[in-house]
């Protein structure tokens, strides 16, 4: 079972990925916390989170500061991180990609695409699931 920690402030954006894992062929148990706030002291209380889906634009910390406090835990050093979010500036997501195992995604990304964002992030082949070689 993959577990997975969505940190989003929007309730229909958390749904909408949680109903997107569960209609895929991945077994994902999925846990959600409603800001970087929150998201932050869930990444100190658990130390088997196989992926974190993080919104960038958020209350208290935002998406890369909680991507930076991921980093910082030693359970999550090389941990998949998606950052999901509406911002392109290229600058950001420069500064971002330091932080290994980072996926920069771009809002909205539902469905298939998503899955295969995920996936990818995973290191899982599109079509199986199966770690990649």
């Amino acid at each position: 079972m993959i577990k997975a920690l969505i940190i989003d402030d929007s309730q229909e954006v958390r749904t909408t990925i949680k109903d997107t894992l569960s209609s895929s062929d991945l077994d994902v148990q999925v846990l959600e916390a409603a800001d970087g706030d929150e998201g932050v002291r869930k990444i100190g209380e658990a130390n088997d989170y196989d992926i974190f889906i993080v919104d960038y634009h958020m209350p208290g910390y935002n998406g890369l500061e909680v991507a930076e406090k991921i980093r910082e835990n030693s359970s999550f050093k090389a941990t998949p991180i998606m950052v999901y979010t509406t911002e392109t500036d290229k600058a950001l997501i420069k500064k971002a990609r330091r932080l290994e195992r980072l996926t920069w995604v771009i809002k909205p990304m539902y469905g298939p695409n998503f899955i295969m964002a995920f996936k990818g992030s995973l290191g899982l082949k599109w079509k199986t699931g199966e770690k990649a070689s």
